[in-house]
């Protein structure tokens, strides 16, 4: 039995661990990832270097005036303009600041976790010790998942909704974030558990509540990944293994930097139009025909929303070309060619999991031991290693779950990307700055999910063998896997199912694209 004072050090200890990977993810998001995710939120290709123009920041208020439907002042338009930062990536907002704290609390609590279940592996520190430090990550990890990011995302969705100045500008906006904030609570606490799980306490009914929502969209990524990889890595179309020329790009960024000096001018035009039209309010000619500046501007409006929609369109179509492009002279290369038949592979893994899920559907396992179904192809690589160094059945079968865990992260890790660039167009957010942050948050709640996934897929492989009730096992507070093995390969299939159709009659009908 630890005594209060081990406990207290060995709590300090452990909290020392915390702030260091709680600090070393802010300063890594800050020099890498929230760039990054800047520059994935922005829709615009850049244009080459022979062809220059300033098009860096061209989504960004401060280049363009905003619409005719909005108010003409970037801060009316935008609530967050000001902290937008334009083209410097140093000027951070508040809302860029607590994304990253809570991406970097979700990753420490989940570190954290990890380390316990090694320290109770190791017969580091006392029972008491790693218990009340898993419970204090274990909220800390929930509360970031299920309520601190949900409630930013409302906040940032909700910006440019709210009306009027000062304080009841912020009143509206705080009612506007709390109605979307009210109705996902809502949802979140009538998720349905599975139906063998008997009587849970508070913190695992919400655990598994968390891992129903979280096992249906990794499934849901998982399946769009392995669709994008088997479209990437294997082109049956013949406009996909046609080399993109240089000459092709070159015209294609001249076509769309005239769209773009088009779109300006009108954008110019418009305001001179609203300006002419406030200027001569109230003359003679004005009062005998109130509607002509309005049909001018309805007009210039019309032009510019079609403008808009062209500049995307090209602006996506160049940038794939750029992308074929750079694959082209990549796959040239001794690194291409590699990398090429280990994305074939990938590829094939990809397609079949999506028949060893149709297997597990089709034949579900009734055996209470066996909790996991993991696929055979993670079996066979890990019957593979094993012939290097023998092991039980037991360990093998408990390798392979996470081998095939693995492979499943891999999965998602190639969707992420692609999931999070349509995220961004669906939301049509104005500032990079906010977007960038609304991704991070997403990025923070699936790595805590998966992280929570990767731990209760754990416990198949580290089951409870203490015989006194006073020894606690961490493991054990946490739900079981099989529970939630079929919810992952119905939600795989149908997103499997769902992307290859619709990819596949994109490319009929538009021809290939960006994923």
């Amino acid at each position: 039995m630890a005594t209060s004072s081990q406990l207290l050090i060995e709590t300090g200890i452990i909290s020392l661990g915390r702030t260091a990977l709680f600090l070393l993810s802010s300063q890594y998001l800050r020099r890498s990832l929230y760039q990054d995710l800047r520059h994935l939120s922005s829709s615009s290709a850049p244009l080459s270097a022979g062809y220059s123009r300033n098009t860096d920041n061209y989504n960004e208020l401060d280049e363009l005036p905003a619409p005719a439907t909005t108010p003409l002042t970037p801060s009316s338009a935008n609530p967050f303009s000001k902290s937008a930062g334009g083209g410097n990536p140093n000027n951070r907002s508040w809302h860029s600041t607590i994304a990253t704290w809570t991406f970097s609390l979700c990753f420490s609590e989940s570190c954290t976790l990890f380390l316990l279940v090694l320290s109770q592996a190791l017969g580091l520190f006392s029972e008491r010790g790693r218990y009340l430090n898993w419970q204090i990550s274990l909220g800390f990890l929930l509360s970031s998942i299920l309520l601190i990011a949900p409630l930013q995302q409302c906040f940032l969705l909700t910006s440019k909704t709210s009306k009027g100045s000062g304080r009841r500008r912020l009143l509206s906006h705080l009612i506007l974030t709390g109605l979307p904030y009210s109705v996902y609570l809502f949802v979140i606490s009538h998720v349905p558990l599975p139906a063998n799980m008997q009587h849970p306490e508070f913190s695992t009914s919400t655990l598994a509540r968390l891992v129903v929502v979280g096992t249906i969209i990794l499934g849901l990524l998982a399946g769009f990944g392995a669709v994008s990889a088997f479209f990437t890595y294997f082109q049956f179309s013949r406009a996909r293994r046609e080399t993109i020329s240089e000459a092709r790009i070159l015209t294609s960024e001249q076509a769309l930097s005239r769209v773009r000096n088009d779109l300006a001018q009108r954008q110019r035009q418009l305001d001179r139009t609203a300006v002419n039209a406030s200027e001569s309010q109230g003359g003679f000619f004005s009062r005998m025909n109130p509607f002509s500046s309005e049909s001018e501007s309805s007009a210039i409006q019309r032009e510019i929303q079609g403008l808009e929609a062209l500049e995307y369109h090209m602006s996506r179509n160049l940038e794939y070309m750029q992308q074929r492009r750079a694959e082209s002279l990549f796959a040239q290369t001794l690194q291409g060619k590699i990398f090429l038949w280990i994305g074939k592979i990938f590829a094939l893994y990809c397609a079949f999991r999506v028949i060893n899920s149709i297997i597990n559907i089709v034949h579900p396992l009734t055996s209470s031991k066996s909790v996991s179904t993991p696929d055979l192809v993670a079996g066979l690589l890990t019957r593979v290693f094993s012939a290097f160094y023998p092991v039980s059945e037991e360990d093998i079968a408990a390798a392979s779950r996470q081998f095939s865990l693995l492979l499943v992260g891999a999965i998602i890790l190639s969707s992420v990307r692609r999931a999070l660039r349509g995220v961004t167009g669906a939301l049509k957010v104005t500032s990079r700055n906010t977007a960038a942050s609304f991704l991070l948050l997403i990025l923070a709640q699936l790595m805590g999910i998966y992280l929570l996934s990767t731990l209760i897929q754990m416990r198949t492989s580290f089951p409870s063998s203490n015989t006194n009730i006073e020894q606690i096992n961490l493991f054990e507070t946490l739900p079981q896997y099989h529970v939630f093995g079929p919810l992952w390969d119905g939600a795989f299939l149908a997103s499997v199912a769902v992307t290859g159709f619709v990819r596949w009659f994109d490319e009929k009908v538009n021809g290939p694209g960006l994923d």
